[in-house]
């Protein structure tokens, strides 16, 4: 099962004189579309940035993308080669056989709050999603806007982006320890 995260993004225009006569929330969801795309070579943009470390750790990229409204929701995934063991009735015995499989992780953009929520899967890692998804929006829009990611941690921002969603359907709870009460008897 994944856990869901949430965090804030936030824009930051680099040019002041620039006159773009989109409202604030359209522009981002359009440059957003822009490099979340299937065709979007992630890798590519990953490599010549700050955020090339996560180019070494698969072949990432971004699938069953769409959007309504103010919303953006899609896949990042990250591809890997594996190779298994089969057996096979031709040599009775078995045969290593070599494939393709990604990891994927469910992310959800509401562009009009700057919040994005996304599944923390394992292999995909805890906070790859947003820090993918920052560095293509960076190289590919650095010059004109820059967008920076912050996971929310605070409990009272989780608390306030849960009340705002329709239906939960399961909650639990990990980590937590009883509150012990020093006594100097």
């Amino acid at each position: 099962m994944a856990t869901i995260r949430f965090a804030r993004l936030i824009f930051q225009q680099k040019l002041n004189h620039y006159n773009d006569d989109r409202e604030a929330v359209e522009r981002r969801k359009e440059r957003l579309l822009e490099v979340i795309d299937y065709h979007t070579r992630v890798n590519s943009l990953l490599e010549s940035s700050e955020w090339n470390k996560y180019a070494n750790r698969g072949d990432w990229g971004f699938g069953d993308v769409d959007h309504e409204g103010s919303l953006i929701w899609g896949n990042i995934g990250k591809g890997k080669e594996e190779e298994n063991t089969v057996r096979d009735e031709q040599i009775e015995g078995f045969r290593h056989e070599d494939r393709e499989d990604n990891d994927i992780a469910f992310f959800l953009i509401d562009v009009e709050s700057s919040v994005i929520a996304y599944e923390y899967r394992r292999n995909v890692g805890s906070k790859a999603p947003v820090r993918i998804i920052e560095g293509v929006f960076n190289t590919y829009h650095g010059a004109e806007e820059e967008l920076t990611t912050s996971v929310i941690v605070n409990k009272h921002e989780v608390e306030r982006e849960v009340s705002e969603l329709d239906r939960i359907t399961e909650l639990r709870f990990v980590g937590l320890k009883p509150t012990y009460v020093f006594s100097p008897n």
